[in-house]
């Protein structure tokens, strides 16, 4: 499996590509000399191994927007390690599109998004509180992984008993890690979004800004 290479579908200048193999890598080295990664402007990347079974490409910069990366894993009759072969090669083709990058600053409490190098909004945000050690908003590059028109968010961790815990609705949510940050929208936070930090960890914002 290939993601993210579906059909018609245009991803972002962040994305990875992740190659989950449906069993282990005999030899990493080996099976990493023979996938390859073509764009058609240039780039410098390299890959991570996340487990025997799955690898992700990441680029040292951003993919330049606006065109087509090929990945290959050339695999017909190369040793892959031990007494492991390759049947055939594979190849898929991912379509960047536009620059879209967000500039969220945490002391500013707002988060700037750009377009190919323009600023199309800036929107006023409550981040996390930092009251608790995990209601902090994680500094860092994110990506776009996941987005919802309506969501419940619950309370990681904790059982319904404890005093924290919470599942709350929200809407427009966009999921920016694994561990549970979103950018959603809070209309209980309007007052602190661009002057407070009040939230969980998640990037409060209005419901329009945050659709």
């Amino acid at each position: 499996d290939v993601t993210p290479v579906l059909e018609g579908e245009t991803v972002g200048v962040g994305a990875p590509i992740i190659v989950t193999f449906t069993e282990p890598a005999p030899d990493r080295k080996k099976v990493e000399q023979n996938l390859l990664v073509e764009s058609e402007k240039g780039h410098e990347g390299a890959w991570r191994w996340m487990s025997d079974t799955q690898g992700s490409y990441r680029t040292a910069e951003y993919w330049d927007p606006y065109q087509t990366v090929t990945f290959t894993a050339a695999f017909d009759g190369v040793l892959l390690g031990e007494d492991v072969w390759g049947e055939e090669d594979y190849t898929a083709e991912m379509v960047i599109g536009a620059q879209n990058i967000s500039y969220a600053d945490v002391q500013a409490h707002n988060m700037v998004v750009e377009i190919d190098g323009e600023v199309a909004k800036d929107i006023p945000i409550s981040f996390g509180s930092g009251a608790e050690w995990e209601y902090h908003t994680a500094s860092g590059v994110h990506l776009v992984m996941e987005k919802f028109e309506h969501k419940v968010m619950v309370a990681p961790g904790k059982d319904e008993d404890d005093p924290d815990y919470y599942e709350t609705p929200v809407n427009w949510a966009t999921r920016i890690n694994a561990s549970g940050e979103f950018v959603h929208g809070a209309p209980w936070s309007e007052w602190a979004q661009g002057n407070t930090n009040v939230s969980h960890g998640c990037l409060n914002a209005t419901d329009e800004n945050a659709k």
